[in-house]
């Protein structure tokens, strides 16, 4: 909310846009927030063979530095290779959420 609004409750099974109100400063923050995102979004790393990964602000955020994800940019990842790398259209995810959650099996 406080550094890049995005709506996001088309897919969290109606219970409306996914609002953070301060950006984390903490890996420990950031990774509750990927936890409450996969729980959100019907993704269960721990039912299913993937992992859901984030960047530690603590640590300078070497993937944001070498990859440039910010703010609209899903990868799937295998062992150390992109797979796949969503690219929004009109700053929506609609078409590459249903890309994405077909690779994962979900």
């Amino acid at each position: 909310m406080d550094e890049w609004p995005v709506l996001s409750g088309r897919f969290n099974q109606g219970r409306g846009p996914v609002v953070v109100k301060q950006q984390p400063t903490r890996g420990t923050e950031r990774c509750r927030l990927a936890r409450s995102f996969a729980s959100d979004f019907g993704m269960d790393p721990q039912a299913s063979n993937y992992e859901i990964l984030v960047d530690d602000p603590e640590e300078g955020e070497p993937f944001e530095k070498m990859y440039a994800p910010w703010p609209l940019r899903i990868y799937i990842m295998k062992g150390a290779k992109i797979e796949w790398i969503a690219e929004p259209e009109s700053c929506s995810f609609d078409k590459a959420v249903l890309e994405m959650r077909a690779l994962l099996d979900l």
